[in-house]
């Protein structure tokens, strides 16, 4: 019993993190803007054997070059130099933006995959453990 309010806890948790994650990057990336991508940094982390790929933008802002370096490192897609695709960034911050779909959906599929972990640990717990 207390194994399903631990994981329920973490589930719940978990669950108020991503959607806070989420509805405050939606609230605060509301500038739609078309993007270049620059470089992308591809690397393998010290701990890890899945590649991952930081890409480096430019964006013009009000005649305005910027670059944005990527904070976020994944291995969901790859994104090619030379491409071009939209961002939602933050007028105040441009360093805080969001992809656009398919991308958002790819991250977006992740994180609620996160959230139903812990209900499937409970059924496997439920299923196969034996007393």
């Amino acid at each position: 019993m207390i194994m399903y309010i631990f994981l329920f806890v973490t589930w719940l948790i978990s669950f108020y993190q991503i959607r806070k994650k989420w509805m405050g990057r939606q609230k605060r990336c509301t500038l739609r803007v078309p993007i270049k991508v620059i470089e992308v940094i591809s690397f393998r982390p010290s701990r890890g054997t899945v590649l991952l790929h930081k890409p480096i933008f430019e964006v013009c802002i009000m005649g305005n070059k910027v670059l944005i370096n990527s904070a976020i490192s994944t291995h969901l897609f790859k994104l090619e130099v030379g491409q071009d695709l939209w961002l939602y960034i933050n007028p105040d911050n441009p360093q805080d933006f969001m992809y656009e779909s398919p991308y958002k959906d790819k991250f977006l599929f992740y994180d609620k995959l996160i959230c139903v972990m812990p209900f499937i640990c409970m059924l496997f717990w439920f299923i196969f453990y034996k007393e």
